[in-house]
């Protein structure tokens, strides 16, 4: 792997660590957004309520969103123009946020209803109640600040693991670590079509939570901020927060990020607060578990073939290895 000059600075690693062929062509996470973005479509010409939805604006947005990925393939392929090559690596992060807030109208005109009576049904036959009781008795004003903070730390999470691997130029890893990011955040989307909800939030007769729980703080403040801008989203089963920790964590310990045991405590915090904090019901993390699971498996395997083959009579156990990633 090509190694930047030590004098050469951040902005020049971010530029040069996009010359690649894999800059030239189709790749793994561009497959999984065109492909996400053709069912969506056919999703909303199949299914979705008119006039309600808007249906011509949706097919044309995805359209074009197709076109851009195109378009900035193209751009980053000819000449040497960072800019287009920095887009052309990042655009998933900002795809993932338009796609996201197409569903807040996508997902009730597509599948107009809602199965969160379901969904504790689900939680009373697996866990008995809601899991989020079974942290009642620990509830308080300081373990909801860091519940929330934890949950918080989604929004960060991906750039914590993608951004050093960018600038390193650990160009496979990077590219391995958005397929998996971008295969289990539209995983996700395409289960709020299947059974969208709004979450034990919405419901605290029935799935009641301790007051310290609402308490005003400043964790309470920004997660308020997010929902206003988010509006009202069918967005819980499964828990997209779950599948996207557990796998940023997972890259960065497969790729041997130094810190990455610092993760671990933040994404525990992360999983147990979605239940703590009433956003999820426990099968969407669970859910979210069982997806994630099955991205790393798919995205490992993909990236290393041998790793996933059977082991011969008296050979060694696989362990998850990136010989040509491994760095500081």
């Amino acid at each position: 792997m090509r190694v930047s000059p030590s004098t050469a600075g951040p902005i020049q690693a971010l530029s040069d660590g996009a010359q690649s062929a894999s800059g030239h062509s189709l790749r793994a996470s561009d497959l999984v957004v065109i492909g996400y973005l053709l069912v969506e479509s056919a999703l909303i010409v199949l299914f979705a309520r008119r006039p309600e939805s808007d249906w011509l604006l949706h097919l044309g947005i995805n359209a074009a969103m197709i076109a851009g990925i195109y378009v900035l393939i193209r751009g980053a392929g000819r000449g040497r123009n960072r800019v287009m090559r920095i887009a052309r690596d990042w655009y998933p992060a900002l795809y993932v946020l338009a796609i996201f807030k197409e569903l807040g109208v996508l997902v009730p005109a597509v599948h107009p209803a809602t199965y969160d009576e379901l969904l504790l049904v689900w939680d009373r036959a697996i866990f008995g109640d809601h899991p989020g009781s079974f942290f009642d008795a620990i509830s308080s004003p300081f373990v909801t600040e860091i519940m929330r903070g934890c949950w918080l730390s989604y929004f960060v999470l991906p750039f914590v693991v993608c951004v050093p691997l960018y600038l390193r130029e650990r160009r496979a890893a990077f590219d391995e670590t958005v397929h998996a990011l971008i295969l289990g955040w539209l995983i996700s989307y395409l289960g709020y079509y299947a059974l969208p909800a709004l979450g034990p939030g919405y419901f605290p007769d029935t799935i009641p939570a301790p007051e310290c729980v609402n308490d005003p703080g400043v964790t309470q403040s920004v997660a308020l901020t997010l929902f206003s801008l988010e509006g009202r989203m069918h967005d819980i089963f499964p828990s997209g927060h779950t599948i996207i920790a557990l796998i940023a964590l997972w890259q960065a310990a497969r790729h041997r990020l130094r810190w990455w045991p610092a993760l671990i405590p933040i994404v525990c915090g992360l999983v147990m607060g979605t239940v703590y904090l009433r956003y999820h019901y426990g099968v969407d993390v669970l859910a979210g578990f069982l997806i994630a699971a099955a991205v790393i498996a798919f995205v490992t395997c993909r990236a290393s073939p041998s790793a996933c083959a059977p082991v011969p009579r008296g050979g060694s156990r696989w362990r998850p290895s990136c010989r040509e990633d491994t760095g500081p």
